[in-house]
């Protein structure tokens, strides 16, 4: 999702939902837009806040590339397919979200 993609969206349910002028559209319009943002943007942890044990979507960086992987964490370890990278320091892991946080808000059976 991109920030125009947002703002489309922002722009479509504030002309949908407000009621009385352009001001409550505009605080509607703002309300979209930041809570998407933000839903976006809190999934996801930086490298120096260890994760509790589980499956994450790992950003690894190794020569300068970006990899994405799911991989298992433990003991605050990522235990995914370039730890001896990241033991080594050959590769960094830049970011990383929980696999159910990245779910739609559905309850999934």
């Amino acid at each position: 999702m991109n920030k125009e993609l947002i703002k489309k969206e922002a722009d479509e349910f504030a002309n949908k939902e407000y009621e009385i002028s352009d001001i409550d559209r505009d605080a509607l319009h703002k309300g979209f837009y930041h809570g998407a943002e933000w839903r976006i943007n809190s999934v996801w942890h930086n490298a120096d806040k260890k994760p509790k044990d589980g499956k994450y979507l790992t950003i690894i960086k190794v020569k300068g590339e970006l990899i994405i992987e799911i991989a298992p964490w433990r003991n605050g370890k990522y235990q995914g397919t370039h730890h001896i990278g990241v033991y080594f320091g050959h590769a960094t892991i830049v970011k990383y979200a929980n696999i159910y946080d990245l779910l739609p808000s559905e309850q999934i059976e």
